[in-house]
Order: C-alpha cells, then sequence, then structure tokens
C-alpha cells in the first residue's frame, strides 16, 4: 500500500552514508520530498540545524543515527523535531538507525538516571508521533511512555548479504539473556539453532557461563547488537577456543570497534559482520530496504 499525500523526509546531519540508498528504496513506496539538513557548529562547540524555508505540508520523517558523538547527534535531532513540529507536520516519524544510550536502560546506582527513557520522553514531548530504530539494546525501555517504538532486527539480513551461504548448520549464539530474542530471530528466519550465554563480571573480568559444550566442533555466529570496542567479545572468543568451536563468525549490528584490530589480535580467524547503521566498517548488511518498510508502515498507522 502506497502512502496517500506527500510527505517530507528530513535526512540529518549524520546520516550521509544512509541518505542513497534510503531514496532509492522509498520512491516506489509513494511521494516523498527530500530534504538534506545542514547544520552549523558554531567556535564554542553548539550546533544549529536548518531544515530550510519550505513548510511541511504532510507528515515529516526525520531520519537522524544518534552514534558518536551522541551527544551532538541527540541535539540535532531535538531541534530537526523542534522545527518540524513549529512547521506544522501532520505527524513526525523519528528513524534512529542507532539509538544512542540505549545501553542507559536502568538506573543502577540510585544518583543515575535512566537516559534511554528520558530520550524517548524529550522526543514524544517535542511532538514525535513514533520511533522507528534497529536492535536497541532494550526496546523495554519506555513502553510506558504511550511513544509507538518499532524495533528491528537486523541479522536475519544476513542471508541477503551472502546468499551463497547455508546457515543451517550454524550455532546461533548470544552471549547474554538479553539477545535471546536476537538470535531465536535470525534462527528461524535463516535455519540453524541458536544457544544462549550467562555474561558475569567480577572484580572487572568478563566471564561466560552456559552451554559452552554445545559450541565443540561447530560452526558458530555470535549475534549482538553493538561492538563498541571489542572488549567483551574478546573473553567470549577464549572461552569459545576452549569449548572447542569449529568455525567463528560474530555479527553485531551497530559496529563501533576496530575490526582490524580485532581481526589481527585473533590472526583473522574470525569472520566480522556489521551493518550500515553506523558509518564505519564492516558494513556487510545494508539496512535500508529494511528501514524504508517500516517507514512505509509507521506512516500509515500514524
Amino acid at each position: 500500500m502506497s502512502i496517500v499525500g506527500t510527505c517530507t523526509v528530513f535526512f540529518g546531519p549524520s546520516v550521509s552514508h544512509l541518505e542513497i540508498g534510503l531514496r532509492e528504496e522509498l520512491r516506489p513506496c509513494g511521494n516523498f520530498d527530500y530534504v538534506t539538513v545542514a547544520a552549523t557548529r558554531f567556535p564554542d562547540g553548539e550546533t544549529c540545524v536548518n531544515l530550510g524555508p519550505s513548510t511541511i505540508d504532510g507528515p515529516a520523517v526525520i531520519v537522524q543515527g544518534t552514534h558518536p558523538p551522541q551527544d551532538e547527534h541527540l541535539q540535532q535531532l531535538y531541534q530537526m523535531v523542534d522545527v518540524a513540529r513549529r512547521k506544522r507536520a501532520q505527524s513526525i516519524v523519528c528513524v534512529l538507525p542507532y539509538f544512542g544510550y540505549g545501553r542507559q536502560d536502568k538506573a543502577f546506582d540510585p544518583g543515575e538516571p535512566i537516559t534511554a527513557e528520558l530520550i524517548l520522553r524529550i522526543l514524544k514531548a517535542l511532538g514525535c508521533s513514533a520511533v522507528v530504530t534497529i536492535d536497541m539494546h532494550n526496546p523495554a525501555a519506555g513502553k510506558h511512555i504511550g511513544l509507538p517504538l518499532l524495533d528491528l532486527r537486523a541479522a536475519p539480513l544476513l542471508g541477503q548479504a551472502c546468499p551463497n551461504r547455508c546457515w543451517d548448520d550454524v550455532l546461533w549464539l548470544s552471549p547474554d539473556a538479553g539477545g535471546a530474542g536476537r538470535v531465536d530471530a535470525v534462527a528461524r528466519a535463516l535455519g540453524g539453532e541458536s544457544v544462549i550465554l550467562k555474561k558475569e563480571r567480577i572484580s572487572g573480568t568478563i566471564r561466560y557461563h552456559g552451554d559452552l559444550a554445545a559450541t565443540k566442533h561447530r560452526d558458530v555466529m555470535i549475534v549482538d547488537d553493538i561492538c563498541a570496542t571489542g572488549s567483551t567479545l574478546q573473553p567470549l572468543l577464549d572461552a569459545l577456543d576452549e569449548a572447542g568451536v569449529w568455525r567463528v563468525g560474530f555479527f553485531a549490528t551497530h559496529f563501533l570497534a576496530d575490526a582490524e584490530a580485532i581481526q589481527k589480535r585473533r590472526r583473522g580467524t574470525v569472520a566480522i559482520y556489521g551493518a550500515n547503521t553506523v558509518p564505519s566498517n564492516p558494513p556487510t548488511v545494508r539496512v535500508e530496504r529494511l528501514l524504508a518498510r517500516e517507514i512505509q508502515k509507521a506512516l500509515l498507522q500514524s
């Protein structure tokens, strides 16, 4: 079903790596006007966006990743939503390929905020109608806020990125219980089995427990939402080596770490995959079609 009327899509300063692909994928979905949002950085470090002089005659879609530098990209996002509201957009769908501060989904100390929830509260207060994101660390963080949130899975897209690969023999592995839904989804989509480990941090040392024996002589693909530095990946790879894994791959939707450094430490023995939700390597999986489909759904529902 195509979108009735004209929708304006604003591409924020942080998503230049997605703009061309998203334009192509959105073209058959309806009538869209596209605006590449300009941003100015002042000498004192402040930032200011400019959505242009045109009015908004229908719904608006704002695409802005909140990857590092998170604070700057979030400020730009808030500014864009505020301007779209003042331009009287019928509805405002925020598309965040990467949801920054997603891991601050609970207060670990009584004096700490729940920043993931705070961001959703701010977006709702500014006039956002719905949020579309990919592999948010904990999409339940703001479920009571009343802002619709569509959290998408990127790992099943490995089937499109590697069309000649048979996945039936793969053991999909989640490093912790939080990723259970993620590995179950990819196993259902591509085939194979899944296993979920337990991660413990004891005096600064990370250890993994659970059914590590199931990985012996198996082709294992680790699936996670984010790899920021690779510091938790290395002990997991060591544990799999001890368990007798045959081959191991690692897919992180949001790959922020230095893939080359990880490969060097492992002497090239781990295959690394990532999505283009952030402008870094390795962009094995492209998410533009996935985002376009969900943008269409969100607009039809808003």
